[in-house]
């Protein structure tokens, strides 16, 4: 029907068209320009005018024709941009990150084909997705290439590509690349509560204990981390550090003296002190690392502690040995402080002490240490018969209980 109806007006177009030539043929117009008369037959204006204004309508008819088809088709392919954009973000938080990668791939072949710069935006999310579904896949070859994708190296990306670029760098073992991403983004748009935690993690992973306080600082000033996980982590990167330093007094006190208060009193601090001061033997260099131990001992009781404080080499001054006599007095029946001070007696060849201590520790308490120590005591006092009598009765009790 609508062919009829075009060919029945190209049928009267053409009529009138004779028509009007048929009647022209006679007709002069005359147009008068500077001057002059120019006489034209109007049936050779019509055949100039006529097919002039056919040829503009056509034109005119193909370009409104060919916007009507381009429209729809531009609209729908920005629809379809929209909807894999979506899909692939929820495809992400369900888990499904193989199918979150092709609707990226669908949404970014659009994209290409529309050859339109107004969606380098969209583009840049879709590669931060497509890294992130990468990351979460385990695939961490291919989380780092989209990461390091020059798309990405713009100041709008900059916040989500440094932090997904961390995560991959810890996953693949290499802290010290993902603290590159971090300082960078600290120095150019600042860290988030997520982005310090990252930092800590890569931090003690790259072994950087100096570097921690100073983070937990920042993060505390703004409220990222409670104190109490801030003291345990400031006390482990004390302890550290500590491994790490020279086995020097200077070194040592230098390390000391840059702790918190809190940290100075903290029993396992104190005892990789006295573990990393192992090989000093000079008492009067390391007497302020005893006076630090006694304070803690005074406060707050640990036995661990004290059994680093008694064996430590350098230990066997009388001033200890009065303080450790005060606490004997707190705790009386405690096995671990009559053993410790049966040691420092024998270091000081105070034998008649060190033979009660060590005696009532071991009548608390039976143990194969404290009875060595006694055997020990009775071969430096110059009873080898008691030592090995001892030694009988332990080897027998030991076979006994054995069987």
């Amino acid at each position: 029907m609508q062919l009829l109806k075009e060919i029945g007006r190209w049928i009267l177009g053409a009529t009138l068209l004779v028509i009007a030539l048929k009647l022209a043929e006679n007709i002069h117009i005359s147009i008068e320009t500077a001057g002059k008369v120019i006489h034209i037959n109007a049936m050779l204006f019509l055949l100039i005018v006529l097919p002039g204004i056919w040829i503009l309508g056509l034109v005119m008819r193909l370009l409104r024709y060919f916007f009507k088809q381009r429209i729809p088709d531009t609209r729908r392919q920005h629809q379809q941009i929209l909807a894999n954009y979506e899909a692939a973000v929820q495809c992400v938080f369900e888990g499904r990150y193989q199918k979150a990668l092709q609707h990226v791939e669908q949404g970014e072949h659009i994209i290409t084909t529309l050859n339109e710069r107004d969606w380098i935006d969209r583009r840049i999310l879709f590669k931060l997705i497509a890294a992130r579904a990468c990351l979460l896949d385990r695939k961490l070859e291919q989380a780092e290439q989209l990461v390091e994708d020059p798309l990405l190296q713009r100041p709008a990306a900059d916040t989500a590509r440094c932090l997904i670029g961390a995560q991959v760098a810890l996953e693949r073992k290499q802290p010290e690349k993902a603290l590159e991403y971090l300082d960078y983004l600290e120095k150019h748009q600042g860290l988030h509560r997520q982005a310090y935690q990252l930092k800590l993690r890569a931090l003690q992973r790259a072994g950087q204990w100096a570097r921690i306080n100073e983070t937990i600082e920042m993060m505390q000033r703004r409220g990222f981390i409670e104190s109490v996980a801030a003291t345990h982590l400031e006390r482990v990167a004390a302890v550290h550090r500590v491994r790490e330093c020279e086995a020097h007094p200077k070194s040592l006190q230098a390390l000391w003296n840059g702790l918190p208060e809190m940290l100075q009193q903290h029993p396992d601090l104190l005892r990789e002190y006295l573990d990393r001061a192992d090989t000093i033997t000079e008492f009067d260099s390391i007497v302020w690392l005893f006076k630090a131990v006694e304070r803690s001992l005074d406060q707050q009781w640990d036995d661990a502690l004290w059994m680093a404080y008694a064996l430590h080499p350098a230990q066997f001054s009388q001033r200890a040995l009065s303080h450790a006599e005060t606490w004997l007095t707190q705790h009386p029946t405690n096995t671990q402080l009559l053993y410790g001070l049966g040691l420092i007696c024998q270091r000081l060849k105070l034998w008649g002490k060190a033979r009660s201590y060590l005696e009532a520790a071991q009548s608390i308490y039976s143990d194969r240490k404290i009875t060595y120590a006694l055997i020990n005591l009775f071969k430096a006092e110059g009873h080898p018969e008691e030592a090995e009598a001892l030694l009988m009765k332990t080897l027998q009790s030991e076979l006994e209980a054995a069987a």
